[in-house]
């Protein structure tokens, strides 16, 4: 199978354009998908695991397929909407790297969970994606032993390293949302569209106030089925990833100070 990635910019057309060829080029197909208009292609890649896997780096940030390109969803969490010119694979840790136009490289550690997204996973309310092994170890601190910096400038550059632990992804479908939140959000689609807002009422609002944050747990257990660690997660709808430091919750729940 061949993959190519086209553009047509430099005579006005910004239409993206990904093909597909079984037969060694001599016929080929489009997998652009549901890819938004104006959005050039750059480069796609494919899994090394899985075929259908595909990644596409655009105009407008990068996108992947689980579906061999059917079907294609915009990649978040800090990428940036800028052009991304290249994208590669590393293999081993199953990492994406991609290189913007203008703002450097940006990695997404471990990309393997994504082999698993099915449309029929992403329809469920919530999904945990398989987890690969932790590695314990030490991090090695910094010159200046600060977190993610050092004090030597160019001359000693280093990047933030993969979160230490246990990485949990998981999926919501709609996210969790606050009864607050949810009113809000019908009362902006009836601003949108012109409609009168009625007051909840004072109950509403009393419960809104009570009411308290929504929250999700990772429950971590050992082989006796004991709680060792509960982890709290994002919130937010789509893809989202918290990293258990490998301990165990602190022995002395609150300490009081005089």
């Amino acid at each position: 199978t061949v993959y190519a990635a086209l553009d047509n910019h430099k005579f006005g057309d910004y239409k993206p354009y990904l093909l597909k060829s079984a037969d060694r080029g001599v016929t080929w197909t489009s997998i652009r998908g549901d890819l938004p208009n104006r959005t050039l292609v750059w480069r796609v890649v494919q899994d090394h695991v899985k075929p259908d896997l595909l990644f596409a780096a655009t105009e407008f940030g990068i996108y992947f397929s689980a579906s061999g390109g059917g079907a294609w969803v915009k990649l978040a969490g800090g990428v940036p909407t800028i052009s991304f010119r290249d994208l590669a694979i590393q293999k081993r840790e199953n990492d994406l790297v991609g290189a913007s136009f203008g703002r450097g490289f940006f990695v997404l550690d471990d990309y393997s969970s994504l082999r698993s997204v099915s449309e029929e996973q992403l329809a469920e309310e919530a999904t945990l994606f398989p987890i690969r092994k932790a590695w314990w170890y030490i991090p090695r601190s910094m010159l200046a032993f600060a977190a993610d910096e050092s004090t030597q400038g160019a001359s000693h550059y280093a990047a933030s390293n993969p979160d230490f632990g246990a990485v949990f992804t998981y999926h919501l479908r709609d996210g969790l949302k606050t009864k607050e939140q949810i009113r809000q959000a019908g009362e902006k689609a009836k601003i949108k569209a012109r409609q009168d807002i009625p007051f909840p009422g004072w109950d509403a609002v009393s419960d809104e106030k009570a009411e308290s944050d929504p929250k999700i747990w990772i429950i971590v257990k050992d082989s006796d089925g004991n709680t060792v660690r509960r982890v709290s997660g994002p919130i937010e709808q789509g893809i989202n990833r918290v990293a258990w430091d490998l301990r165990h919750p602190a022995p002395e729940a609150m300490v009081l100070k005089s």
